[in-house]
Parts: C-alpha cells; sequence; structure tokens
C-alpha cells in the first residue's frame, strides 16, 4: 500500500520519500529495480528530508511508537489479524490512526461483513485486486501509465487516493 500511497502522492506533484523500515516487505524487495518519482530509503535521514511527505513503512509486527503522529494501520479482514491490531492498538495512543481495511473480497461473506462492520467505524477500505498484485510484480504501481485500461483500475486508483487524502488531511490539521 505505502508504494501506491506514495505513487499517488507524487501524482498530485508531492516531494515523497518512502521509509522502509521492513526489510522483508515488499516496498524494500522493490527497492532499486522501478522507475518511481519517489524515493525509497532503508532508514529516516539523519536530517530533514526535502520532502512534502515521508512515508514510513513498518513490519506488521512493529511494536513500538512510531516516528509519526499520523498512523496508516492496514488490516487484513481476518479475525486472527483484527484481534492482533487490537492487542497493540495502545501503542498507537495520542497518535491520529487511519484504519484501512486492506485486500478485503466482498465476494466472501465473512470478509464482506468485516469490511461493512469496519466501515461503519470510519475506516477506508482497499479491495483486493489483481491490478496491485499485477503493478507489485512488474515493479511499477497502480499509477503507472501501463496500467491506464486496466479493469476498474479507476476504482483501484480513487481507493488509495482516498486513503492519501485522509493522511494529508490529518497531517494539516
Amino acid at each position: 500500500m505505502t508504494i501506491n500511497l506514495a505513487a499517488a502522492a507524487s501524482k498530485l506533484g508531492l516531494i515523497t520519500l518512502v521509509v522502509s523500515r521492513d526489510v522483508q516487505d515488499d516496498d524494500m524487495s522493490v527497492f532499486g529495480q522501478g522507475d518511481f518519482p519517489f524515493t525509497i530509503v532503508k532508514s529516516l535521514p539523519s536530517e530533514k528530508p526535502n520532502a512534502d511527505l515521508v512515508l514510513i513503512d513498518y513490519p506488521a509486527g512493529y511494536r513500538e511508537k512510531p516516528d509519526s503522529h499520523v498512523v496508516v494501520c492496514p488490516v487484513v479482514p481476518c479475525r486472527l489479524d483484527y484481534a492482533a491490531y487490537i492487542k497493540a492498538r495502545h501503542i498507537l495512543d495520542g497518535c491520529d490512526v487511519i484504519e484501512i481495511c486492506n485486500r478485503g473480497d466482498m465476494r466472501r461473506k465473512d470478509e464482506r461483513d468485516f469490511i461493512l462492520l469496519m466501515r461503519k467505524d470510519g475506516a477506508s477500505v482497499v479491495r483486493n485486486r489483481a491490478a496491485f498484485i499485477n503493478a507489485h510484480n512488474q515493479s511499477k504501481t497502480i499509477f503507472d501509465s501501463d496500467f491506464a485500461k486496466t479493469t476498474r483500475i479507476g476504482e483501484s486508483r480513487a481507493e488509495i487516493e482516498g486513503v492519501l487524502a485522509r493522511v494529508l488531511n490529518q497531517k494539516v490539521n
């Protein structure tokens, strides 16, 4: 999700820096392989970076206070993932948390129910779509021009842009 958020921000003209704290994460696996309109680094720079937006991607099991007051928390629509998130939620006390129901499939009743419940509680939704996997496999983002004719790409992009809008709104407030 971080790579696509960075691409959406870059599309708006924002200078964007992605800091990948997770050495096994997707962002690190594409590090240096893609032609991205943003920079990906392995750690926070020692001096304030020349960037309008810094996105820090943490590993899923990270259990320390993050380096930002705005935190995007993607939660996969399953009981185990949600339970792990709820157990660790106290770490984010004092942060502006943006919950995202990520990789949900509305065709599955249990996931649909979970998505609808999270949405009711204010979460954004980013559905499970082939475009995300295809873009990742090609070291690209869903905002790359190669994906302009992909089925439902407008919906995929709108979901990511909606998350970005929430991030930027929280950043300003």
